[in-house]
């Protein structure tokens, strides 16, 4: 951790949350005093007197970055099935393709060595 980091982490662990008045302020503030769950019991207790809307729009931000991340997750695991699926359907050509081609061996050979009469 970084010299500016250490004043940083000072001045917005002894901040009053009354008194941060940009999302961005915000979002520093709850770094460094408990996330999101403490910004929440913060607008519950009435610290955030004069900047609520502030602290509400940070915390819709914080859901959306969350439902966006849940989102391109859900897209991932359909890519991946979607690539599973055509695979197993490949293998499933090729296994079929492999066993008609032994069945086919397996009849000439049969009707080429029998013998007659």
């Amino acid at each position: 951790m970084g010299e500016d980091d250490e004043l940083e982490e000072g001045y917005y662990s002894n901040q009053s949350p009354s008194r941060l008045q940009s999302v961005e302020a915000v979002g520093t503030w709850a770094k460094y005093n408990g996330g999101e769950l403490r910004v929440r019991t913060g607008l519950a207790n009435g610290e955030f007197v004069y900047n609520s809307q502030v602290a509400e729009k940070w915390l819709e931000l914080q859901e959306r970055k969350r439902t966006d991340a849940y989102a391109e997750a859900s897209l991932e695991t359909a890519r991946r099935a979607a690539v599973a699926s055509e695979r197993a359907a490949r293998y499933a050509m090729w296994g079929a393709l492999i066993s008609a081609a032994s069945g086919i061996v397996f009849a000439a050979t049969y009707f080429i060595t029998r013998v007659p009469g």
